[in-house]
């Protein structure tokens, strides 16, 4: 039997720790990002990186330890060169996990990350997008709209089937207008149907930027008829609504990450870092996580390795102990530090508190009940006849 190991996901933090990156081109002549020591180093941190404006076709081959890169490129222009662009980093571990839906447009990518292999309560649909700004000169020549086309992949495809996320840069300015309609289940003057569904979210988020143009109300309006919600301003990380795009002639709140409301209670926590200007030309990096659980064969195992040094012995008693132990002076201690303790957003941050936290329930266990380590059987010779 082959050794398996259990994983916690993160969605850059927990579905798969997931980051969201405007590149600004990934690679040129003058530069090569996946090089640079910083990039790795902000990457690494997410089982999947999602980028856009990548600027790269698909003659340009990315490589990095330990992902696979799938690109979604536009045509080659007139003057030889790519524009926009996006590309999408999986962890190799959790690859057969995720699939990459056929798509019709070069300007956003559904995902599918497998309920099953995510122990997750639906399939959850990603849609990765860059909307070019609405007074750019390309905006007009494009006879698409991006945000109504997602909304009708949204409403003709993947509502019924499982939970959304919607994210990338946007383009869009909503203020700290409301997403949802407000009050819709306490409204007596208003008759609902029978199969209308009220809006679980009626926490209205914060954000720095005030400004709501035409393309903000059309995200709004999006996420109020797909039961969507903004999770900028409005979760642990970015409770203030940062800033996502830093210009020397103001900044704005343009990078998006959108999901179905109910999936907001699974969501660990949302965070703008800090703006880094070798990669991005103005844009911050959003990251998040989403609670779920993988597992991943392990090949590299010493086969005098145990992935189960042991077990507890159990017994009526031993419930009541273990709850003695736990309010016991030195262990209110450890639980009190814990809780005072502010762990970083990073792979690094929750590993530590995850590591401290098992610590304390492991202490208390070993007063309460009799801890039996594993033996390692020795396999007995065939005897020769």
């Amino acid at each position: 039997m082959e050794n398996v190991r259990l994983n916690r996901v993160r969605f850059k933090g927990s579905i798969t720790n997931c980051s969201i990156s405007y590149i600004g081109g990934l690679i040129s002549k003058k530069f090569d990002k996946t090089l640079d020591p910083l990039f790795i180093q902000e990457i690494v941190k997410y089982e999947v990186i999602l980028l856009t404006e990548t600027h790269l076709g698909h003659n340009t081959s990315v490589n990095i330890d330990g992902y696979r890169y799938y690109p979604v490129c536009r045509p080659q222009s007139t003057n030889a060169r790519f524009y926009g662009g996006l590309g999408i980093l999986i962890k190799n571990d959790i690859r057969n996990g995720i699939k990459i839906l056929q798509n019709t447009s070069k300007d956003y990518q559904w995902l599918k990350f497998d309920k099953f292999y995510f122990n997750l309560k639906k399939d959850l649909f990603l849609c990765l997008a860059y909307i070019i700004p609405s007074n750019s000169y390309y905006a007009g020549q494009s006879e698409d709209d991006i945000l109504e086309s997602i909304e009708k992949d949204i409403a003709t495809k993947f509502n019924n089937q499982g939970h959304i996320i919607l994210c990338g840069d946007l383009n869009a300015r909503t203020g700290s207008e409301p997403d949802f309609i407000q009050d819709d289940s306490s409204d007596d003057h208003i008759p609902l149907y029978n199969n209308y569904n009220c809006d679980i979210i009626q926490q209205i988020r914060c954000s720095n930027d005030c400004k709501v143009d035409n393309r903000g109300k059309q995200l709004l309006d999006l996420c109020i008829s797909s039961k969507l919600c903004i999770v900028n301003g409005r979760l642990w990380g970015d409770s203030s609504g940062k800033f996502t795009c830093i210009k020397p002639t103001g900044s704005s709140v343009v990078d998006y990450v959108v999901m179905s409301e109910d999936l907001l209670n699974t969501t660990l926590y949302f965070q703008v870092s800090d703006f880094i200007s070798t990669l991005s030309d103005c844009h911050c990096k959003l990251s998040f996580g989403i609670l779920a659980s993988y597992s991943v064969e392990r090949q590299d195992l010493n086969q005098n390795e145990s992935i189960f040094p042991g077990k507890y012995i159990w017994s009526t008693k031993a419930g009541q102990k273990l709850c003695d132990a736990l309010t016991q002076a030195d262990a209110k201690y450890n639980i009190k530090n814990f809780l005072d303790k502010s762990f970083e957003n990073t792979s690094e941050g929750i590993e530590n508190a995850v590591n401290t936290c098992h610590e304390i329930i492991v202490n208390a266990a070993n007063k309460a009940t009799v801890f039996k380590k594993s033996v390692k059987r020795k396999k007995q010779k065939k005897k020769l006849l």
